[in-house]
C-alpha cells in the first residue's frame, strides 16, 4: 500500500491543488500499487503569520492525528502548511517519506524533495533540481462527482432553457478591487450575450464576491438566468459543479487563476473578463493560457459566444509524473 498525506487548512483553493496532485498520483500509480489517501487538517494560531525564516515551525500550528501512522508522500500548499509539513515528516514520516509543497515555500527548496511552482510567479530558485513547473494551478476533476450534482440539481436548471452560459464571478484580490464600475460593465455584457444568443446564465459567485455585484445582478439583468449567491446559500445547495456539468460555454473573471484552471479541464469554450486587471502576474498568467488555446478573451467588443475546443491548462496525471520523477518514485 503506498500513502498520501494531504495537508489541508482553510484555504479552499490551496486544498483543492493538494488533493488534485494527490489524485492524480494515485491515478499514475494505482495500476501497480494499491493507493491510500488521507487527510488532516492543520489549526494555526498567531505564530502562523511570522515570516517562515523564523524557525518556530512546529509551534505555528496543530496537526489533526491522520490514521496511519507512516506515510510514503506529504503533500502542503502554500507557505503556511510547507513549514507545517517539515514537522509532519518527523511524527508520520520516514527516511524514505518524500514531502512535496506547491507555491512558494518561501523557505529554501532544499528543504522538500519537490517543490511544484506556477510559470506566472516568475519564482527563480538556485535549486532547478527539484522544480516542477505548471502553467498554472493544477486540477483534478471526479468525473462520479459531477454526475451526482448534475442529477440532484437538473429539476433547478432544466427548468431554463439551452445553450447555458456558467458564469463564474470572483471578487476582491490582492491588488485588485472588483468595483461598482468594473461590475456593471460585465453584468450588462453578459446580460447583452445571453439575450443575443438566447442562452441562460448559470451564475455562482465566490467568497469573495462584493455585496454590491450581487444586487446589481439581480437589478439589471433580464435575460434568463440562475443566481447560485455563495454568502447565501439555501439549504444543502451548491450549484457549482452543476452548473460545470451543463454548461455549453464558461465565462470566469480574471480575478481566479484557480478557478480558470479548474474550468479548463471541462475543454468547454471558456472566456476570461480580464477588465481592471493590470497586475503581472495575471497578465502573464493570461497570456500563457490564450498561447495555450485554453482561453479567449471576453473583451468589449465581444457579442456572442463561439464553440471551439480549448487545451487543458495542465494534465494532473502528466504533472503528477513529473512530481514521481523528481522524487524518484519510478515504479509506474
Amino acid at each position: 500500500m503506498f500513502k498520501i498525506l494531504v495537508l489541508t487548512d482553510s484555504r479552499a483553493a490551496n486544498t483543492k491543488q493538494s488533493t488534485a496532485l494527490a489524485n492524480g498520483i494515485k491515478s499514475v500509480l494505482s495500476s501497480k500499487i494499491a493507493v491510500q489517501i488521507d487527510t488532516t487538517d492543520v489549526k494555526f494560531n498567531f505564530l502562523a503569520k511570522l515570516p517562515n525564516i523564523i524557525r518556530i515551525w512546529k509551534l505555528s500550528g496543530k496537526i489533526s492525528k491522520p490514521r496511519e501512522k507512516r506515510y510514503d508522500v506529504i503533500i502542503s500548499c502554500g507557505r503556511k502548511l510547507a513549514k507545517i509539513s517539515l514537522h509532519a515528516k518527523r511524527k508520520y514520516g520516514a527516511q524514505r517519506t518524500k514531502i512535496i509543497t506547491i507555491l512558494n515555500p518561501n523557505i529554501p527548496f532544499s528543504h522538500f524533495d519537490a517543490v511544484l511552482l506556477p510559470k506566472h510567479d516568475n519564482i527563480l530558485s538556485l535549486d532547478e533540481n527539484n522544480v516542477v513547473n505548471t502553467n498554472g494551478a493544477i486540477s483534478y476533476f471526479n468525473p462520479s462527482d459531477f454526475k451526482e450534482d448534475i442529477a440532484k440539481f437538473s429539476s433547478i436548471i432544466t427548468r431554463f432553457h439551452r445553450p447555458y452560459i456558467s458564469v463564474a464571478i470572483g471578487g476582491n484580490a490582492k491588488n485588485f478591487v472588483f468595483t461598482q464600475e468594473i461590475g456593471i460593465a460585465f453584468i450588462n455584457q453578459i446580460n447583452d450575450i445571453a439575450k443575443k444568443m438566447d442562452a441562460t446564465l448559470l451564475i455562482t459567485t465566490s467568497r469573495r464576491t462584493p455585496p454590491h455585484i450581487i444586487d446589481n445582478i439581480k437589478k439589471i439583468l433580464d435575460c434568463s438566468y440562475y443566481l447560485y449567491d455563495v454568502s447565501n446559500p439555501r439549504k444543502g445547495e451548491n450549484l457549482y459543479n452543476a452548473f460545470l456539468g451543463y454548461a455549453d460555454y464558461l465565462i470566469a473573471t480574471a480575478d481566479s487563476i484557480s478557478m480558470i484552471c479548474e474550468m479548463s479541464y471541462l475543454q468547454k469554450p471558456l472566456y476570461v473578463y480580464k477588465d481592471g486587471i493590470n497586475i503581472s502576474k495575471y497578465e502573464q498568467f493570461l497570456t500563457l493560457a490564450q498561447a495555450n488555446n485554453s482561453v479567449k478573451i471576453l473583451d468589449k467588443n465581444v457579442e456572442t459566444l463561439e464553440n471551439f475546443l480549448p487545451n487543458t491548462m495542465d494534465c494532473i496525471n502528466d504533472v503528477a509524473k513529473d512530481v514521481l520523477k523528481k522524487v524518484n518514485i519510478l515504479f509506474y
